[in-house]
């Protein structure tokens, strides 16, 4: 249920400079799994960039048996870009979730903004080629602006996709505000070793996904645990610094925003406390 446009939505999504930003290094995979991986990040790419192309009816040949009948009956949007973000395999590696940060033009009130909103989608592996997959039922699905039921006889307008009816009742202006953080600072020395973290908590409905901007100081790294938090979730950022000849900067600091709002927390990176000597 990806493919459709909300019918809520908060703020224009802006450009983002990323710098010596990067996830944490993966948990070592085994030559099956990364194979696995590999074929169903390259499927899922393919099918967002046919809707990408407005091509929908490309698109119904990489559906699970199962669901074809709900998804010829769905209506389906044509979003401006689409960029596979996450994948999680299930442990046999027969199904699997990916979440996609798509660009698309959603209602916002009595306008239309341009958003980049991170989707979840379901897939399957069938006769060994993964396929689109829509739970029986699974007519509702969570988004960071709440719940929203899915119109599933296919004669809405472009961009009808969701019921607006359905959303659960938010105040735009206040979801940022439901993901929290355990502190508002980093402490790192600035002439030796050393390395932090910050929790995030993630009180909203939906999946959030991060952009991470960090000072490029020779020796800094700054990662983010999960490229993405579920709902009710935590994630962590990381940042660990090995002194190389180059101080910290006491103006140094590590901007994490928020997807899909415009919302960006700035850490400083202060120097931590000096332990008492005697």
């Amino acid at each position: 249920m990806t493919l459709f446009r909300t019918a809520a939505c908060v703020a224009l999504l802006g450009v983002f400079t990323l710098v010596n930003a990067q996830t944490a290094t993966p948990v070592e995979k085994s030559p099956e799994a990364k194979l696995a991986e590999d074929a169903l990040r390259a499927q899922v790419q393919k099918f967002y960039d046919l809707l990408v192309a407005g091509k929908p009816r490309a698109t119904e040949s990489m559906v699970c048996e199962a669901s074809k009948d709900a998804y010829y009956s769905m209506t389906k949007s044509k979003p401006r870009s689409a960029e596979v973000r996450s994948v999680k395999l299930s442990a046999d590696l027969q199904s699997a979730q990916a979440v996609v940060l798509m660009e698309d033009e959603f209602p916002m009130g009595f306008e239309r903004k341009m958003l980049k909103m991170p989707m979840p989608s379901n897939w399957k592996l069938e006769a060994g080629q993964w396929c689109y997959y829509l739970a029986p039922g699974g007519d509702e699905m969570d988004t960071p602006f709440g719940k929203m039921k899915l119109d599933r006889n296919g004669s809405g307008k472009p961009g009808d996709g969701f019921s607006a009816a359905s959303l659960t009742a938010v105040n735009p202006s206040k979801l940022p505000a439901m993901v929290s953080f355990s502190k508002h600072a980093l402490a790192l020395p600035n002439e030796a070793d050393g390395n932090d973290e910050i929790v995030i908590s993630n009180g909203l409905n939906g999946p959030i996904q991060f952009r991470l901007a960090c000072p490029d100081v020779p020796g800094l790294t700054c990662k983010l645990a999960q490229d993405n938090i579920p709902a009710g979730q935590k994630g962590k950022l990381l940042v660990d610094f090995t002194f190389k000849g180059t101080k910290l900067d006491d103006t140094a600091a590590v901007t994490l925003w928020v997807l899909p709002f415009d919302s960006a927390t700035t850490f400083p990176i202060r120097r931590p406390p000096q332990k008492p000597t005697h």
